[in-house]
């Protein structure tokens, strides 16, 4: 019937084990896997794929089912289905989700208002490194080249993240939503960034009866650096690995773009916990 079968199968992958079974339809050209990994070393795996490799370093634990068909890499991912879970432990992560590139987001480059030296800021917290992680856990599913985001998250001891969103396997467009916080080591390196609030802009108010709050509902709206209202799934942003709690500060990311760009970061905002 033209179709090669592995079952039970046990291989070395990446100094892991990979083990489960492989469909491969010769005529068809589509390929089955539904495979189980163990101590995989992603810095190791990483070089031999390209795509949505989050991690650079760490051990990742994770299973996959999926197909796809065609000789080709593109062919390959636009047919791409199925789903994945996995987890990765005591690793570091790509660029694009440090800390430090959330800073480019266009409402803070738009802002003269904070008083605050981007480049600065930018150096000081790349000292820190958010890009470390002690647990990262995701679970993505395929289709039509896109690996959606139904939940992706990682604690550290500066930062803690928890996403959603999706991602173009061949073109590197995201459109993804990162809620997080950052330790008060990160928010010091910050200056006037780290120390803004909406207590900070109230200060600069006069007192004037009702004619305040009438100032307040025209300003808040368009507050820059700070959300309107409580976002949705802020509750499951993970504490950082330390357990520390005074002094941390919540944010919200959003990324449309390709995200290699730092003129993906669309938006930064501290988030307003009681709005």
């Amino acid at each position: 019937n033209n179709i090669f079968k592995l079952k039970n199968l046990t291989a070395n992958a990446y100094t892991g084990t990979v083990t489960g079974s492989v469909d491969y339809d010769i005529a068809k050209l589509k390929t089955g896997i539904d495979l189980v990994g163990k101590d995989i070393n992603v810095s190791t795996a990483a070089k031999a794929f390209t795509g949505l490799i989050v991690p650079t370093s760490g051990k990742l634990d994770g299973i996959i089912k999926a197909s796809f068909t065609g000789a080709t890499f593109d062919a390959q991912m636009r047919t791409l289905a199925g789903n994945t879970k996995f987890t990765v432990k005591n690793g570091t992560m790509k660029d694009f989700i440090k800390f430090e590139n959330f800073l480019y987001a266009s409402n803070i480059l738009s802002q003269n208002i904070l008083g605050f030296n981007l480049n600065n800021a930018i150096s000081s917290v790349g000292r820190i490194n958010t890009g470390t992680f002690t647990t990262m856990e995701g679970y993505l599913t395929f289709g039509n080249s896109w690996a959606n985001i139904k939940e992706f998250k990682t604690q550290g001891q500066n930062m803690s993240l928890w996403a959603d969103g999706k991602y173009n396997l061949l073109t590197n467009y995201a459109d993804i939503n990162i809620l997080g916080q950052i330790s008060p080591s990160v928010v010091r390196t910050l200056g006037p960034l780290g120390d803004f609030s909406l207590n900070k802009v109230l200060e600069k108010i006069p007192e004037k009866g009702l004619m305040v709050l009438e100032i307040v509902n025209s300003v808040a709206p368009k507050n820059p650096l700070l959300t309107n209202e409580k976002p949705k799934n802020v509750e499951k942003i993970p504490a950082l690995s330390t357990g520390q709690t005074d002094g941390t500060k919540k944010f919200q990311v959003v990324i449309t773009g390709n995200v290699a760009s730092t003129k993906s970061v669309k938006s930064f905002k501290w988030i307003n916990e009681n709005p």
